[in-house]
């Protein structure tokens, strides 16, 4: 956004201002000195401009300072803090936990809320532009940002409220600390006052009125992520019943999400793409059920939906893709879109994903794999199970630092898969005692088919022919493409 060229002339006469005072320090003063302070005069100057736009442009709400008893600004619950408070709470709400699968990003700018704006701060984020002043002139920077955005038609979005304190009558009844929240004009559901005899509480419960109303799939999230279905149901009736299309349409879903039966959900579900036919998550969320009730072709149709709707759904290409692995013929069409997942939700689960697709194509690198668990364990450190498989593909290269990898992955957990990777990795770099040590114990935890040909290999080249014959016989019981699948790990016998 361009500013208008007389307030743009202000401020850089604010600069030339600093620059001459800086300018008319004595002679004697060092010119490196001086140099450096006009530096610093244009840097400051460069920052206020920086923040005077940034104010110009903010889309975020506003919570204000809240009205308060003085009994409870003596306590330390001025207005400033309250609102401070509030801002935590709505921001640990909506940053409860991952975004479920069925939603398409883990950015809390999803597309479920692309009409709304769902930043927020506190009145304090510019108390500094309102002690500034504007040279020649009464005004401060902020009084400047607020007659500007006027200019442009760019409201501030404001919540106001007050606290109040109710006594009940009786010695044994606690005080009652009452919350009433201004959410403004365009609001969908009123907000009604909060109250509750512990003061934080009430701070805490209007928090989740504020992200009813800017953010409702946040709070569906965090009532899911918290286990608190009953106030899931009781948001996705309130939403249903309300003025806006977007917000009846979101009940809806969250409604879907609620019922436990395939055909309640559809029957909800049906109901939101009606009103919104290009409302990508609940296609998503359609699919995931279907796939969970074996209905893979019908799930993959749906997932496709989603994409076409959003083409950006990153959480629709990973259930894709994990509907495209239950058919080995498809294994090439899962990695592509384990690859587009990672693009759009970058989770570690889905590069994990991503990196054990690849071990199923036809034309395996290892080193593509271990490329996808590296962002894996940079997204999530001590990743038990990437760490693993990094190990597998690490030996496979015949990577010395594949050790250091399962003996981390056995610091997160002591799995039997562990213990064959790193016994593998060992037999790789022609340690044959301590791979028969890890097999050993990954057999004794279970009789898999993967360790017994191993410990044989081990076993054969100790020169055991016996002891190698009688595993290899053992392991092709347990699985009788064993053999195959060791040769696609480079292992030579």
């Amino acid at each position: 956004m361009r500013l208008p060229s007389g307030l743009l002339d202000t401020l850089l006469a604010s600069s030339r201002s600093m620059v001459r005072k800086v300018s008319s320090v004595p002679d004697a003063v060092d010119v490196t000195y001086r140099a450096a302070l006009k530096t610093v005069a244009l840097a400051t100057t460069v920052v206020l401009l920086f923040l005077f736009v940034e104010a110009v442009t903010d889309q975020q709400i506003m919570i204000e300072p809240m009205a308060v008893p003085r009994t409870l600004e003596n306590d330390g619950y001025s207005g400033a803090v309250v609102s401070r408070f509030l801002v935590e709470e709505v921001r640990a709400i909506r940053q409860s936990g991952d975004r479920p699968d069925f939603l398409s990003g883990d950015s809390l700018d999803y597309e479920l809320t692309r009409d709304a704006i769902v930043g927020f701060r506190s009145d304090d984020a510019f108390a500094t532009l309102a002690t500034i002043q504007v040279p020649s002139s009464s005004l401060s920077l902020r009084s400047t940002v607020t007659m500007l955005r006027d200019f442009l038609d760019i409201p501030e979005l404001k919540i106001s409220g007050a606290l109040t304190i109710k006594r009940p009558n009786g010695p044994d009844n606690p005080p009652l600390y009452i919350v009433s929240l201004q959410l403004g004009a365009e609001a969908g559901i009123p907000a009604e006052p909060v109250a509750h005899a512990d003061l934080d509480q009430a701070i805490r419960l209007s928090a989740r009125v504020i992200v009813r109303e800017y953010d409702p799939i946040g709070l569906a999230t965090y009532y899911l992520n918290t286990g608190q279905r009953g106030e899931l149901k009781e948001l996705a009736d309130s939403l249903m019943k309300t003025r806006k299309v977007e917000q009846r349409t979101q009940g809806l879903f969250m409604r879907g999400l609620y019922e436990t039966t395939l055909v309640d959900k559809v029957a909800f579900f049906r109901k939101a793409i009606a009103l919104d036919p290009q409302f990508s998550d609940v296609y998503n969320a359609w699919g995931i059920e279907l796939f969970n009730a074996n209905r893979v072709d019908e799930a993959i149709a749906k997932y496709s939906e989603a994409i076409r709707a959003n083409p950006k759904n990153g959480s629709a290409y990973r259930n894709r893709a994990i509907a495209y692995q239950t058919k080995k013929e498809w294994f090439a069409l899962a990695t592509a879109d384990f690859e587009r997942a990672s693009k759009f939700k970058p989770r570690a689960k889905t590069f994990f994903d991503l990196g054990f697709s690849y071990e199923f194509l036809e034309k395996f690198d290892p080193r593509a794999a271990i490329e996808a668990y590296d962002q894996a364990i940079r997204l999530r450190p001590g990743y038990g199970w990437a760490l693993n498989n990094r190990c597998y593909m690490k030996a496979m290269l015949k990577d010395r630092s594949a050790i250091a990898d399962c003996d981390m992955a056995l610091d997160d957990q002591k799995a039997w898969e562990i213990y064959d990777s790193r016994g593998f990795s060992y037999l790789m770099l022609g340690d044959l005692d301590s791979a028969i040590g890890d097999y050993n114990e990954a057999i004794r935890r279970h009789d898999n088919a993967y360790s017994r040909f191993g410990r044989g290999v081990a076993r054969q080249r100790k020169g055991d022919l016996a002891g190698a014959d009688a595993d290899f016989k053992r392991a092709k019981e347990l699985d009788e493409n064993i053999t195959d699948t060791m040769k696609k790990a480079r292992l030579e016998w």
